[in-house]
């Protein structure tokens, strides 16, 4: 709400929706070498980073805090819905998000809603950056 104004469209990639919470989520939990096990599994990161221990010391709280983050939210059980648009972005190989949890962000707009999937896991925008900025640049314009 910069500027006095409220927000006028909003984008979620590689995100499930509120409220699609999994049941048993504990990544955040995990040892060291598990949530390194998980990051290398997705399959974004360069695999010669996961020998660089100091690297690997600085990064893992930050990305465990994250999956923290993700997987203790809970959605209130009164809510009200976005009077904007959504729309998601994802990689149609992605392992962290079903078609059925992007898809649950339709119910959190009274505007319109559009899905994109782009070929790829979860870290699809680094083979299609320059697709996915003209689609947010093309849903901007229609602001």
């Amino acid at each position: 709400m910069r500027l006095g104004r409220p927000p006028a469209l909003l984008i979620a990639s590689g995100r499930r929706a509120p409220g699609t919470a999994r049941v048993s989520q504990d990544v955040h939990l995990g040892t060291d070498d598990q949530l390194l096990a998980t990051l290398q599994r997705m399959s974004g990161t360069a695999p010669e980073l996961f020998s660089d221990e100091e690297l690997m010391r600085t990064v893992l709280p930050a990305v465990r805090g994250d999956y923290k983050a993700a997987e203790t939210y809970r959605h209130p059980h009164h809510w009200t819905p976005l009077p904007l648009p959504i729309t998601t972005i994802n990689g149609v190989q992605d392992p962290e998000v079903t078609p059925a949890e992007v898809e649950a962000w339709r119910h959190h707009t009274t505007g319109e809603y559009a899905a994109h999937w782009f070929p790829g896991g979860h870290f699809y925008l680094n083979d299609h950056a320059e697709a996915v900025m003209r689609l947010i640049r093309q849903a901007g314009m229609r602001l």
